[in-house]
């Protein structure tokens, strides 16, 4: 959005009849390609797993946009970004068992509350959010 403020004052000039056709084929690929079917993707991804894991996922795009830029386009690869890199994939691996481990298959909290809690109706609005994501499981 910046950057189209920023070119605002100079769109005027530009001859846009003289651009070649393949940037209007790479606008087009831009716009369509890479960012609305990206998207349509994405979201069924997203309806397919559950937000919680397709968080966990958005730790790897750093990482793998890294190593597609140094494999083909030819880009540096330092020593800090691969630990860089390497700390965004603890990160996922960490918080993928905490969450595998606190959210536990079949059980409310994984014993959190006593059983006579566990089995009662939900009472806050949150605790309806935690059994809705307790149940979808």
């Amino acid at each position: 959005m910046l950057l189209g403020v920023l070119a605002l004052p100079d769109v005027g000039q530009v001859q846009w009849g003289a651009l070649p056709s393949q940037v209007w084929l790479n606008v087009v690929y831009l716009a369509v390609g890479a960012t609305a079917i990206a998207n349509v993707f994405y979201y069924r991804g997203i309806s397919a797993v559950g937000p919680a894991s397709a968080s966990l996922m958005m730790f790897l795009v750093p990482a793998i946009n890294t190593l597609c830029g140094t494999v083909f386009l030819g880009e540096s690869f330092t020593p800090l970004q691969g630990v860089g890199a390497a700390a965004l994939l603890v990160g996922a691996a960490l918080a993928g068992r905490a969450r595998i481990g606190f959210w536990g298959r079949g059980s409310r909290l994984r014993g959190r509350l006593p059983e006579s809690e566990s089995e009662s109706e939900p009472e806050s609005e949150s605790e309806r959010v935690v059994e809705t994501m307790i149940s979808a499981k």
